[in-house]
C-alpha cells in the first residue's frame, strides 16, 4: 500500500493511501489529490500504482515536478521519496515497511522508519550519534525504540501521532496527526518541530517517552 502525505511549509495537511490504479495530482478539484494553489498545474502529475514500483509522471511541462530536489519527467517511486508540486510536498511511503508495532490499545505505538524527511532542516557535515526512545508509561513501559532510520512515525492516527526525523545535525520532533497536542518536557510543541536534546521527555497521545543518545 502506498501512502502520500501532503505538507505545506513543513506542516502535514493530509495523508492519502492508494493500492492500485492511476491517481492524479493537481489544482482541478477532479484530481485524486486536489491542491488549491496557483503554483500547481490544473493537472500536474500522475502516479500509476498498478506497477511495482509506482511510476510518477509529469503531466504539464510548464510546471516543474521535483523528486528529492531534482527535476523529473518520470520517476519510479521509492520508499521515502519527497515530491515537490508547486509550494507543496508529498512524501511517498510504503505502509508495509513497519519496524515496530504493538497491540490496538490507544497507549501503544506504531512506528515506521527508513523514509525521507518531510520537514526542511539544516544538515551540517558532522553526523550526530544514533539515539533511542525509552517508553515510560503504558503496557510497553521500559521498552526501547531505536531511531537509527531516517524517520520514525509514533502514535495512533486520530488521537495523536508524531514523527522524529533523523538528520545529520540531530533528531527533530514534529506533530503529524491527531487532536491531542504533542508535548515536550510538559509543554506543547511550538513552531511545528523541535530539535531534541538529551533526556527530553516526550508525550504523544497518553504515552511518555525519554529521548537519549546511545554511546
Amino acid at each position: 500500500m502506498g501512502k502520500l502525505t501532503l505538507s505545506f511549509k513543513g506542516k502535514p495537511i493530509q495523508a492519502y493511501q492508494f493500492e492500485e490504479g492511476e491517481i492524479r495530482i493537481g489544482r482541478e478539484e477532479a484530481n485524486n489529490i486536489h491542491i488549491d494553489s496557483l503554483a500547481v498545474a490544473p493537472n500536474h502529475a500522475s502516479i500509476v500504482f498498478d506497477q511495482t514500483p509506482p511510476l510518477l509522471k509529469q503531466l504539464d511541462n510548464q510546471f516543474n515536478l521535483l523528486v528529492n530536489g531534482q527535476k523529473k519527467a518520470e520517476h519510479a517511486l521509492e520508499h521515502g521519496d519527497e515530491i515537490t508540486v508547486g509550494k507543496h510536498t508529498l512524501l511517498f511511503t510504503e505502509e508495509s515497511q513497519s519496524v515496530f508495532s504493538s497491540s490496538k490499545s490507544s497507549e501503544e505505538l506504531d512506528a515506521s522508519a527508513n523514509i525521507g524527511n518531510p520537514f526542511t532542516v539544516a544538515t551540517p557535515e558532522k553526523e550526530q550519534p544514533s539515539a533511542a526512545l525509552q517508553i515510560m508509561s503504558g503496557t510497553n513501559i521500559g521498552r526501547l525504540m531505536n531511531l537509527k532510520k531516517g524517520l520514525t512515525r509514533i502514535g495512533k492516527k486520530g488521537s495523536g501521532m508524531a514523527v522524529i526525523a533523523h538528520r545529520k545535525n540531530g533528531y527533530y520532533l514534529s506533530h503529524l496527526d491527531g487532536s491531542n497536542p504533542v508535548l515536550i518536557n510538559g509543554k506543547p510543541l511550538e513552531d511545528g518541530s523541535a530539535l531534541l536534546t538529551e533526556d527530553d521527555i516526550l508525550q504523544i497521545d497518553s504515552v511518555k517517552m525519554q529521548f537519549f543518545y546511545e554511546e
